[in-house]
């Protein structure tokens, strides 16, 4: 099965009303955003009103940032279908350059059209809606990846020494004004028996 989709946004004025694209193949979320994140980090140039209008310009078999203009056409060679680089496969329902309509929907009857997911990109929070097949609210995802913290953790540091160091030396250097003595340890009793040090 293809796991069909659609891709698209919400009308500005009735947001219940959705204006998006069939893509036919790779719809599951787990590919799908990764793909909208490729087209929105390469060909949108991280413009979200880019991608919108890429998406939004034609139904697709697939969408895949890695498609360019000499992309062989798919299986049984549509004479309508054609790549367009850096967005995916047509699904070769019209001709290039030509008009093809918007699906428009209200998400309540989005069971009506077979579809296993619906996408919806919120220009305003650079983010993806996404929604089961039934219009039911799912997940609300980034379109930039979640950072990931570059600096390493640092040792922990008590009595003037990390762990990273304490093996270097077998005692420790006193501050200024410490006393070099050594302090007797509490008795901490361990099977039974109990020693001090001196």
């Amino acid at each position: 099965m293809g796991t069909p989709c659609y891709v698209g946004i919400a009308s500005p004025h009735q947001p219940h009303l959705i204006h998006a694209r069939y893509v036919h193949f790779d719809g599951y979320p787990s590919s799908l955003l990764a793909r909208l994140r490729g087209l929105w980090a390469g060909m949108a140039r991280r413009d979200t009103n880019a991608l919108i209008g890429a998406v939004l310009a034609h139904d697709c078999e697939y969408l895949d940032p890695e498609v360019t203009a000499t992309t062989p056409c798919g299986h049984g060679g549509i004479p309508t279908q054609w790549p367009v680089a850096g967005v995916g496969m047509t699904l070769g329902t019209g001709e290039p350059g030509g008009f093809e309509p918007v699906t428009v929907f209200p998400l309540s009857l989005a069971a009506d059209l077979g579809a296993s997911w619906i996408y919806v990109i919120d220009p305003a929070s650079d983010t993806v809606a996404v929604h089961t097949g039934d219009g039911e609210p799912a997940a609300i995802h980034p379109l930039a990846p979640i950072p990931i913290a570059t600096h390493p953790l640092q040792p922990i540091v008590r009595n003037g020494f990390s762990p990273t160091t304490a093996n270097t030396s077998a005692r420790r250097t006193p501050t200024p004004g410490q006393s070099d003595a050594r302090r007797p340890r509490p008795c901490r009793p361990a099977a039974g028996r109990c020693r001090r040090t001196r």
